[in-house]
């Protein structure tokens, strides 16, 4: 009788290790997902970035560098080209 229960004992204590391994497993899934979720990717940063500046250029050489690309085709006339370029370098 008593090998019987130290049997079912030491089966029950594997089986709560098998138990807990697996909990600890499923949690450390889950935090995983969680913060794969939450935290964006860097690649979507570089990719936002990009597009930001690509659409939107910020320093006064890509202005003065747009400015003189629209009076070369004519849009703009040389009297409202220096107008501009004089308000970006002020």
């Amino acid at each position: 009788m008593t090998a019987l229960f130290s049997i079912f004992v030491k089966k029950s204590k594997m089986v709560n290790w098998i138990i807990r391994i697996l909990i600890f497993v499923l949690a450390a899934v889950i935090i995983y997902l969680l913060y794969k979720s939450f935290v964006p990717s860097q690649k979507n940063k570089n990719q936002s970035t990009l597009k930001n500046t690509s659409s939107n250029p910020k320093s006064v050489a890509d202005e003065l560098l747009k400015l003189q690309n629209l009076k070369e085709e004519g849009i703009i006339t040389e009297e409202e080209f220096q107008k501009m370029k004089k308000k970006l370098i002020d």
